[in-house]
């Protein structure tokens, strides 16, 4: 609507925007009213799956093939509708390279208008030229004007149908395109059916096929982002202003119009006849809808049981009219190339699958069993054919029983070529040859492979927007934040529990990613990489980490992305996956299209997203500095690290605890993050110094194992429902001394209802005076006397403290790292020499007397650590704290160990006023 407001007034363009416009708020309204239907738009007509028709495949005709998609549409379930987010993406997605490509809908396009009182203009104008055609001085023609120089009318299809053999790419670099056209109408010369022929229209109302329109209005159905589009075109054409011949891909019947048309069609839906081309599967997908897969040759050296499948699979779906195939050339060097044959980087179409026995056939086989496994292919130039084994060069198997059994082969598919128009140089290289596998696997780079979708008896899609602003640049870190799917299949049927295929399952996952603008390849820097991930899951839970799964994808500039599973779901009684959308170093925002086809029911469901952003959720914001950057536990100084306090003051059914550094969000944020660590120690709100000290251990959650730059935790519904109140938070590095920002998130699902307060706790001693003292246990001088039961408790160390006026008093005993029983920078933990210790705080006298029936159970106002019990095994060392404060007076502190044993320790005095202290 800005754009029309933008224009003046009298501007004939305003027109033309304000047609397009209501032709759009048509279509939106169409889908709105037609939701439940258009949820499963139509895929072309698939042949049919029983055996019985398969045997009498080329015999059924078109009309058939009407009759059983009525029966489809008639039994197929309501689809579920539209919802509003995914109208939104279909409409904006219907902006491709600057024109406007509306989601096809049969009831609606079925009433086009294409008799008009003046030859059509295509109101988006000309298809812009490549520059080969602009050099060429190309015109535009319409299709009466070049066709009465051939002393022909125009015609779209003509007699005898659709012919692969007489497709011919020009000047256009669009290899891929015309092979994709090549191997459409070889299908439906094989297989009888329509492919093509019922993409482009008028059609006639009695036989379904297209028809020239006089009138030079011409519509064209293209499977684009995510749905089928209407493309318009008129049937103006490049020509050459001096010759008259066509600059674009033809046929060798030259008033045949059908091959032009739709290579227009595609070329303005992408941006023009300087096309690049190069990828027969996205090609074949828009032309067909049928699922794109490809097979990189090189899975397949050395690799034979990996081969063997797949030619099984060829020559299986080929032959039952399953799949169409296409592939393409590496960079040959140019001089082998010319050698061999074959054009380098160049797409060819498969029109033949075949496999013969080399008994009594191959006189350079040793192996009567062996199997010769060929392939038939067209060069969509119509010329440049292979030159090596079982090609028309290799005179002794060509001219031998081998080329007489593939030339029948051949005419028992496709109608010969018309020759009558082609000069003596096509004669003798049509483009058409017979290609041994190994040949294959020695020049060619992929094998594109388009399935029939209606392999699959059950199919579902997904129409999603993808903010950018959603999850991290880099998502090594965690998938977490990213579109998510659960994937949950149905029981095993009663019926079908005891068959051997009970528990097994095929499933693919097409990922569509939506484009808007002109892709080149050499562009690298505007093009989003997108992949799948598959893991097993549970229904409705989110995958936070890329380990583990069933299937991890690769990034790939494709827009389509397809992940094929074979699966045994025997062991689950209802298995449930995750699937998990993935972009490389996300820089802007993404629609796509999820389509998910099985061969067992299905339900699937998009994972909701986390409100990390909602009222209710908590962000803090904080940094490992010099006196708290703490490290692990194995340190003594990881009771230095932050720690903050939650308080759920309402409940919700689970809890989310996130932490991140500041080099979460860069591009580069796995090589720039360190390792970090979350523990949630439930049930308290005071500072941790120790997670295992205490006769009722302390209930802690952790992250897991260190993780570069990102990690969590779930606080499940089990947990907070036993009456979770209070949770201490401790962020961590694996290393200390390791300074940073991070960011820590707590997030309650669902958001509505909760409340969370929090508080960053104070450091231990955190207003105090701190006294440190180091001693040592000695085994000469009889201060390392032990426990109680060695008779000689009272001949530990002592430290005699004075206070004048009442205060508080902790005091904490940590083990010094021992000189020469751990090696260098080794811990005492590592060693495994810290002993079991305790300190604890008595009433004295100014003498310093203690009995000798002290122990810690006598400890003044409970001041010892851990209730008197000994402690091993704790870097951060023990603490004693009496449950009152300090009255004026003489006070010992004692630390021991167990065992009498020599080691080195340090003791830290925190009093809240100044206190006087000596050892004695």
């Amino acid at each position: 609507m800005q754009a029309l407001h933008a224009l003046p007034a009298d501007d004939g363009a305003r027109g033309a925007v304000r047609e397009q416009l209501e032709y759009v708020i048509d279509h939106v309204s169409a889908l709105k009213r037609r939701a439940a239907d258009v949820a499963a738009l139509p895929w072309p007509e698939p042949p049919t799956r029983d055996k019985a028709a398969r045997a009498c495949a080329s015999s059924a005709g078109g009309a058939d093939v009407e009759k059983q998609q009525q029966q489809q549409q008639e039994t197929q379930p309501p689809g579920a509708a539209y919802t509003l987010q995914e109208l939104d993406v279909l409409r904006r997605s219907s902006q491709i390279n600057g024109h406007l490509f509306v989601p096809w809908l049969d009831d609606l396009d079925a009433l086009e208008k294409f008799s008009l009182p003046e030859p059509f203009d295509d109101p988006d104008g000309h298809v812009p030229l490549s520059a080969k055609q602009q050099k060429k001085g190309a015109t535009w023609v319409r299709p009466s004007e070049y066709a009465a120089k051939c002393g022909h009318a125009p015609v779209m299809i003509a007699r005898g149908g659709v012919n692969p053999l007489v497709v011919k790419q020009d000047i256009v670099t669009d290899c891929s395109f015309v092979a994709s056209l090549c191997i459409a109408a070889a299908y439906e010369q094989r297989f009888q059916k329509r492919l093509i022929t019922n993409i482009i229209f008028p059609a006639d109302p009695r036989t379904k096929h297209p028809v020239y329109n006089p009138f030079g209005k011409y519509v064209v159905k293209l499977w684009a982002n995510g749905v089928p589009r209407k493309v318009v075109i008129d049937d103006l054409l490049p020509a050459s202003a001096t010759s008259g011949q066509l600059l674009s891909s033809c046929t060798t019947r030259k008033n045949e119009l059908w091959v032009s048309l739709i290579e227009k069609a595609y070329l303005k839906l992408n941006g023009g006849y300087d096309f690049p081309g190069g990828n027969s599967g996205i090609d074949l997908f828009a032309l067909t809808g049928w699922i794109p897969e490809r097979v990189p040759v090189t899975e397949l050296i050395d690799a034979p049981t990996k081969e063997e499948r797949l030619w099984e699979q060829l020559k299986s779906a080929f032959h039952y009219g399953d799949c169409i195939i296409t592939m393409s050339t590496g960079d040959i060097p140019k001089q082998e190339a010319k050698a061999i044959g074959l054009v380098p980087m160049h797409v060819y179409a498969v029109l033949n699958v075949y496999e013969l026995s080399s008994s009594d056939q191959d006189t350079e086989s040793t192996n009567d069993d062996k199997k010769i496994r060929l392939l038939q292919v067209k060069n969509p130039w119509r010329k440049m054919s292979w030159k090596g084994p079982y090609s028309c060069h290799d005179k002794d198997r060509w001219n031998g029983a081998i080329g007489h059994e593939l030339r029948s082969y051949q005419r028992q598919f496709y109608a010969a070529q018309e020759t009558e128009t082609e000069d003596a140089s096509e004669q003798q290289d049509d483009g058409l040859f017979w290609i041994d596998f190994e040949s294959v696997k020695q020049y060619f780079e992929s094998l594109y492979m388009n399935w029939n979708p209606e392999l699959f008896p059950f199919k579902g899609v997904c129409h999603e927007h993808w903010p950018v602003e959603l999850g991290p640049v880099n998502d090594s870190l965690t998938l977490g934040f990213n579109p998510q799917y659960s994937l949950t299949f149905s029981k095993c049927p009663p019926t079908e529990a005891t068959t051997a295929s009970a528990g097994s399952c095929t499933v693919w996952v097409l990922l569509s990613r939506h484009v808007s603008t002109i892709e080149r390849d050499t562009d690298y820097s505007n093009q989003q990489f997108l992949t799948l991930h598959v893991y097993r899951g549970s229904p409705g839970k989110r995958v936070f980490y890329n380990h583990c799964a069933v299937s991890r994808g690769t990034y790939s500039n494709n827009p389509h992305t397809l992940v094929s599973l074979d699966l045994d779901l025997a062991d689950h009684s209802e298995p449930s996956f995750t699937l998990v959308v993935s972009q490389y170093e996300k820089f802007a925002a993404l629609d796509y299209t999820l389509s998910i086809f099985s061969t067992r029911q299905f339900t699937c469901e998009p994972i909701p997203q986390l409100a990390t952003t909602s009222p209710t959720s908590i962000v803090i914001s904080s940094a490992w500095e010099t006196a708290c950057a703490g490290g692990r536990p194995f340190y003594s100084t990881f009771m230095n690290n932050p720690q903050f306090h939650l308080q759920l003051q309402k409940p919700c059914r689970s809890l989310f605890l996130f932490l991140e550094t500041e080099a979460f969000s860069s591009k580069d944020a796995k090589n720039a993050s360190f390792p970090i660590n979350l523990r949630a120690v439930l049930h308290t709100r005071e500072r941790v110094c120790d997670l295992h000290i205490g006769q009722e251990p302390l209930k802690v959650l952790s992250s897991g194992e260190y993780r570069p730059g990102f990690c969590f935790i779930e606080v499940d519904a089990a947990i907070l429902a036993s009456g979770v109140h209070d949770v201490v938070l401790i962020p961590s590095t694996f290393e200390q001394s390791v300074l940073g920002k991070f960011t820590l998130r707590v997030v309650s699902d669902p958001a509505a209802g909760a409340s969370i307060a929090y508080r960053q706790l104070p450091p231990e001693g955190h207003g105090m005076e701190l006294t440190r003292l180091h001693g040592m246990w000695d085994m000469q001088t009889g201060s390392a006397a032990g426990c109680s039961n060695y008779g000689c408790y009272t001949f530990n160390p002592k430290y005699l403290v004075h206070v004048t006026q009442e205060c508080d008093i902790l005091a904490r005993l940590l083990i010094l790292e021992p000189d020469a029983d751990a090696s260098p920078g080794e811990s005492p933990t590592e060693a495994g020499v810290i002993p079991s210790i305790n300190v604890s705080v008595f009433e004295s006298t100014l003498s310093g007397d203690l009995l000798l029936s002290t122990n810690p159970k006598l400890a003044f106002a409970g001041a010892t650590s851990a209730e008197g019990v000994y402690v091993s095994g704790s870097p951060s060392g023990v603490l004693a704290k009496a449950s009152r404060r300090y009255p004026p007076g003489w006070y010992i502190i004692l630390p021991s160990t167990f065992e009498p044993q020599e080691l080195h320790f340090e003791l830290r005095l925190y009093a809240s006023t100044h206190v006087d202290v000596r050892s004695l």
